[in-house]
């Protein structure tokens, strides 16, 4: 059996290590499979595999000999799925090159193996791919691919990795409905065994927060009768415990801050505690509890910070929803109290089904910033867009795409290039910055 798992292991290795991938050998997964918070000691997964399965997840060096076993297991399902959700997470390694993740039945019968590396979070430099809107009806494997073949150290996903209130059937129309807890799991297991990324031979530490279609409702709000089901079902998808790493932190909701690169990364809850428009609710977006979390992650750290949420912050110029527009007397408030930070403030989102970078005027936060818009990965796109008068706007593509941005930091300012690729993995556009 061991025999058999190094040949194994020996022609996947060789599959990705040349530069002449075909692209078949990029998704050879069995289990769809998911690498989420990584550092320099540590790495978590999770796995979707059958619910009344008992496999065995174990990982080593390549070229070596020794298994190492899961400091943590947890798994999760639900009674009317035949699926469950297998999450596990590595402490206390030591090894930097690369590792080999085996999935093994009861038998010890090899059922999936895959490729990953740990992240050095103390380096200046970093790649961050960054994406949202995955909508099943318009997988687009070259997107994908170009993920894969511009080996990032970390993906983003800014919201809409699901579309759970919109379940395709393979027509033209999808069944639109609310996502009751059912639907929910059913919708999230669902893209998680048809999506291509989650087959990918060599992972790639992937972290997320959602947006109104992963939390179940479209333009959803705190309103929302599932939202604690919801977050469930989103925390079991994706392996982003902070508990396994001093680099991660917990906020309310799905909200966390990763620690990175000499920057900070917030994660914001843009559904959890949203007030419904026109309501007697206070005016709030984020609510005060989020407002909390990210003054003291930046008054912790006096390093440049990334805002992430699925809705974007400036744009009320688009006619969507955005902080700007539809939450005036928040977004002042929030825009006064982040430009009392001595460190620079740049800003990231999703939903527009385009992808931009917007110069923020200096006004704002009294120094030029920007915002990049990363959307959409694989769903519908809006010609129209381009019609729209944005004076901020820097950059602009309408099709499938990811975003990558590659980072420098140096003290608490920040230099990067921001880079929009298509399928083919050709640049859309290219912008230098600086914070």
């Amino acid at each position: 059996m061991l025999r058999g798992v190094a040949l194994l292991s020996l022609f996947l290795l060789s599959l990705f290590s040349g530069t002449s991938i075909q692209a078949q050998g990029l998704f050879s997964g069995n289990l769809p499979m998911i690498q989420g918070l990584t550092d320099s000691q540590s790495s978590q997964f999770s796995i979707l595999v059958p619910r009344n399965s008992n496999y065995i997840v174990r990982i080593r060096p390549v070229n070596q000999e020794q298994y190492i076993t899961p400091s943590w297991r947890h798994f999760e399902s639900r009674d009317f799925s035949d699926l469950g959700i297998l999450k596990v997470a590595f402490t206390n390694l030591t090894h930097f090159g690369d590792y080999q993740i085996e999935v093994l039945d009861s038998n010890l019968s090899l059922i999936d193996l895959r490729f990953f590396s740990l992240v050095d979070l103390q380096r200046n430099q970093a790649k961050i791919a960054m994406g949202s809107c995955i909508q099943e009806k318009w997988q687009n494997p070259g997107i994908w691919e170009a993920l894969v073949r511009s080996q990032p150290d970390y993906f983003f996903v800014i919201g809409d990795t699901v579309y759970a209130d919109r379940i395709w059937q393979g027509g033209d129309d999808d069944d639109v409905k609310p996502a009751d807890p059912v639907q929910l799991w059913n919708q999230y297991t669902r893209y998680f065994k048809n999506i291509i990324f989650y087959k990918s031979l060599r992972l790639i530490p992937t972290i997320a927060t959602w947006d109104d279609h992963d939390y179940g409702i479209n333009n959803g709000d705190a309103t929302y009768p599932y939202r604690n089901e919801a977050l469930r079902v989103f925390h079991s998808m994706f392996a982003q415990n902070p508990d396994f790493t001093a680099s991660a932190v917990k906020g309310p909701g799905v909200s966390f801050a990763f620690a990175a690169f000499g920057q900070n990364y917030i994660f914001l809850d843009d559904r959890s505690f949203k007030a419904p428009l026109a309501s007697d609710f206070i005016p709030y977006l984020f609510g005060p509890a989020q407002h909390d979390f990210m003054f003291n992650v930046m008054a912790q750290s006096i390093r440049p910070t990334w805002m992430i949420s699925g809705m974007p912050f400036f744009g009320a110029y688009n006619e969507k929803e955005s902080l700007e527009g539809d939450y005036p007397e928040a977004y002042q408030y929030l825009m006064g109290q982040f430009s009392q930070f001595p460190a620079p403030i740049g800003f990231m989102s999703g939903d527009t089904h385009f992808s931009e970078v917007m110069a923020i005027e200096k006004e704002i936060l009294g120094y030029p910033t920007l915002e990049i818009t990363a959307s959409s990965i694989h769903s519908f796109t809006r010609d129209k867009a381009k019609k729209k008068k944005n004076p901020r706007r820097v950059h602009w593509f309408n099709g499938h795409n990811i975003v990558t941005l590659e980072t420098q930091s140096q003290g608490v300012s920040l230099i990067g290039r921001i880079q929009s690729l298509n399928e083919r993995g050709m640049i859309n556009f290219s912008q230098d910055f600086q914070l």
